[in-house]
C-alpha cells in the first residue's frame, strides 16, 4: 500500500505556519485555552525545534505538492520512565479520512524505534469523539 501522507520535521522556515496553526481556534474546538499571543507561541515553537524533548512534524499529503494537512507532535511525558505524549491536529477539510491515525502510527514508529520510548500516551477531550474511536476498542 502506498503511503498517503509523509511527516516532515518542523524547521525554522515553518515557525509562522505552526504559530498560525496553534493559535487558530477553529482547529482546537474542544480545547479551553487556545494561546492568543502569537509572539509567545512563536518563541515556544522556536525553542521546541531546538530541544531534545519535543518533536513536531508537518503532516503532508504524499503528492508532488506535499500539501500540509496538519501537524503531529510528540514530547516527553515522564522523562525518567522514557514516556512520551503524542498529539495531532488536522485542518477540518482533512478530518475523518484516516490521516490523523496514519500520522500517529508514523510518530509511534519513530518514538519506539528511534527514540527508544518505553511508553507513549495519547489523550483527547471527552467531547472529541472522532479520535477516541481510533484508540478505543
Amino acid at each position: 500500500m502506498n503511503a498517503r501522507i509523509t511527516l516532515s520535521p518542523v524547521t525554522p522556515d515553518d515557525i509562522d505556519f505552526i504559530t498560525e496553526l496553534e493559535t487558530n481556534t477553529a482547529l482546537w474546538p474542544f480545547e479551553d485555552m487556545i494561546p492568543t499571543d502569537k509572539e509567545a507561541v512563536r518563541k515556544t515553537v522556536t525553542e521546541r525545534i531546538h530541544s531534545d524533548w519535543h518533536r513536531q512534524f508537518l503532516i503532508r499529503l504524499a503528492s508532488p505538492e506535499a500539501t500540509p494537512v496538519g501537524e503531529v507532535h510528540i514530547h516527553w511525558y515522564v522523562k525518567e520512565r522514557e514516556s512520551w505524549e503524542l498529539g495531532y491536529s488536522l485542518f477540518p477539510e482533512y478530518r475523518g479520512q484516516g490521516y490523523g491515525t496514519e500520522a500517529a502510527q508514523l510518530a509511534l514508529k519513530l518514538a519506539f524505534e528511534e527514540w527508544k520510548a518505553h511508553r507513549v500516551v495519547a489523550m483527547c477531550n471527552e467531547y472529541n469523539t472522532s479520535p477516541s474511536r481510533c484508540w478505543i476498542g
